[in-house]
């Protein structure tokens, strides 16, 4: 699908960097673009549509650029950069919008969006150089509206990150949402992660991803996905502790004996080395097989075990 742009509303000098890094991390994850909409004066969370602007001003003189981090982060990325006022006022004016830019430019940032707060007042296309950027609620173009269900059609959705704190929506509710609309589970986007990291020397990948492809030799036992070895999970023809890593996700739900594929998979696997196993939680009813052999733990060597969502999880072992 094509991917709409983020437009991140109220980025100021009260943004959590930690937080606004996680958001940021996300969007990414999923090849979402972002644009931060700035106010380079006051802190946004303590302005109201209901609050005259006289009201908004007093509510704080903190400047963006006194958080020097965030400013370099946002400046060490490659988002789009919006004047989002120059405190968050209603309909601000275009001397103010001047000002603003010229903060921002100050700080090292190239605006090229104008976002109105509250998304109001009527702006031409464009101001001293900036495309406005105006959008509604009324035509759907709010993303948390679409954060459970549904698909947004408009080319750029707008957001607030700071809602997504556990008070109004929560970051594993966006990246749900941006997977559901990427049609990527979000748990094959950790396993490729991990592989990246940390899949070291000679690997193995067990079962031959139909949605991935590492570049690692593969094994399985359908000869229609081409793997480099062709062959049963359950009998590997391999000698012992030939891999220094073994990859196993997702095989469980699909094999007759999956303690056999797990006794193969360490059998394989270097002294020191590492076995990796993804499986769906045991709440999914149709995949509840292979909980039988996780719950006691007698099974698995040393591990570390992640839980993902709670619906998938990973088993990470040191031989």
């Amino acid at each position: 699908m094509n991917k709409f742009i983020i437009r991140n509303d109220d980025v100021a000098f009260d943004t959590s960097l930690d937080h606004i890094k996680k958001f940021s991390e996300i969007c990414d994850r999923y090849g979402y673009k972002i644009i931060q909409a700035i106010t380079p004066i006051g802190e946004c969370r303590r302005s109201r549509a209901t609050m005259t602007n006289d009201q908004i001003r007093i509510a704080s003189f903190r400047r963006f650029g006194e958080n020097k981090e965030l400013v370099e982060f946002i400046k060490s990325r490659n988002d789009y950069i919006a004047i989002h006022g120059l405190w968050h006022t209603h309909e601000p004016t275009v001397d103010e919008i001047t000002i603003a830019k010229s903060i921002l430019e100050g700080l090292g940032l190239k605006p090229t969006y104008f976002v109105p707060p509250f998304n109001e007042g009527e702006y031409p296309q464009e101001i001293d150089e900036l495309k406005t950027c105006t959008l509604s609620i009324k035509k759907g173009e709010r993303l948390e509206d679409f954060i459970n269900e549904g698909t947004p059609n408009a080319p750029i959705m707008y957001l607030h990150s700071w809602r997504f704190n556990n008070n109004y929506f929560t970051l594993g509710q966006l990246d749900r949402c941006l997977a559901r609309l990427s049609r990527v589970s979000p748990f094959r986007l950790w396993y490729n992660d991990w592989v990246k990291t940390n899949a070291k020397g000679s690997v193995l990948d067990i079962g031959k991803s139909v949605y991935w492809d590492y570049g690692f030799p593969t094994l399985d036992i359908n000869p229609k996905r081409h793997p480099t070895y062709l062959g049963s999970a359950e009998n590997i023809d391999f000698p012992d502790e030939t891999f220094d890593t073994v990859l196993c996700n997702g095989m469980y739900e699909f094999i007759d004996n999956p303690q056999k594929m797990i006794d193969e998979a360490f059998r394989i696997t270097k002294k020191g080395g590492k076995v990796i196993f993804g499986f769906v939680g045991k709440d999914y009813k149709p995949y509840k097989k292979p909980w039988k052999f996780f719950e006691g733990k007698e099974s698995i060597p040393s591990h570390t075990r992640v839980d993902f969502e709670q619906n998938y999880h990973f088993l990470i072992c040191q031989k």
